[in-house]
């Protein structure tokens, strides 16, 4: 019986020898239309699938044009789109597949309809440990949730470097990626980190990418291989335990809490009296340093999280 390393490395290799190329995989998202009213269900919030037009999201897109940058420059370069979602998604990955990219893989089973963040990243890790890469691409930030954690949860499940919303990047002769980022004030940085690396792409301007009749026509005859998470070896326990680990969204700040101030002396002035008072609801910001293990570090983050009560509300809602 072939192992699932075994089927995931042919689906995603095939017969070719690929030791020597710059292997990139990039990790795609479909995301709802905005530019056609979307249709949700008032009482859960919740996006109805079935009424919503979906297109790839746009970091995503971005993400493929870097990629075929390296191709352009460097023709062995290999590139594999993979995409976790239903057969309804594979009009995206034809069209990377039209645009240069060489290889097209699909992750789905019924059960990972709406995965949550940690989900979707504990299965795209999985697929690029078993599958060889040099350079994983994908979307900052998706187009829908937003979250822009899927990237770092993946490099952290790899422990290997992360460089965030990058714009462009290019490899040195030292087998290293140099990525250029631009920063909130406008100013431009450039970040060298070795391979593997993950890199997030920042959506941009599309030039470009366009491909031609005849490539489209080509890759609707391309083959697409599909795996479930048997196949790639993941429980589906696994994947319903660890969405319910971390509830995703952004922290509120915490509840106000009422404290005594004692009067001021009203024989001072008014404008004094009311610096005393605002004096007695205002906390200076205060930072402090702390060292010790990635757990511990954790830990004590938490708990100033708890004590300050900034996690008041999810302790309600888990």
């Amino acid at each position: 019986m072939e192992l699932p390393e075994g089927r995931l490395r042919g689906e995603i290799q095939g017969n070719i020898e690929l030791e020597r190329f710059l292997r990139i995989l990039v990790f795609l998202k479909d995301v709802c239309d905005v530019k056609v009213p979307v249709a949700y269900e008032e009482a859960t919030g919740r996006l109805k699938a079935e009424r919503n037009v979906v297109m790839l999201n746009p970091a995503d897109r971005s993400a493929i044009l870097c990629a075929l940058a390296f191709k352009e420059r460097a023709p062995e370069t290999h590139i594999t789109l993979v995409h976790l979602g239903p057969p309804s998604a594979e009009p995206f990955l034809r069209e990377g597949l039209a645009l240069g990219c060489d290889e097209a893989l699909r992750i789905w089973d019924e059960e990972t309809d709406g995965l949550g963040t940690q989900a979707r990243a504990l299965i795209l890790s999985r697929v690029a440990a078993i599958a060889s890469f040099d350079l994983i691409l994908t979307g900052a930030q998706s187009q829908d949730i937003g979250t822009g954690q899927v990237g770092l949860l993946v490099a952290s499940r790899l422990h290997i470097p992360c460089i965030t919303s990058g714009m462009a990047m290019r490899r040195t002769e030292e087998n290293r990626v140099v990525v250029t980022k631009q920063l909130s004030d406008g100013s431009i940085q450039h970040v060298e980190a070795p391979i593997p690396l993950v890199v997030t792409v920042a959506a941009g301007e599309e030039k470009g990418g366009q491909p031609s009749l005849s490539a489209i026509a080509g890759a609707e005859e391309r083959p697409i291989g599909c795996l479930g998470l048997a196949e790639i070896g993941i429980p589906l326990t696994e994947i319903r335990n660890i969405d319910g680990l971390l509830v995703s969204g952004p922290l509120h700040p915490p509840a106000s809490r009422l404290r005594y101030i004692p009067a001021p002396d009203s024989s001072l002035p008014a404008y004094e009296r009311r610096m005393l008072l605002l004096q007695g609801s205002m906390k200076k910001r205060q930072g402090r340093i702390v060292m010790g293990t990635e757990d511990e570090v954790a830990e004590m983050l938490f708990q100033t999280l708890l004590d300050e009560g900034w996690l008041d509300d999810r302790l309600n809602t888990v």
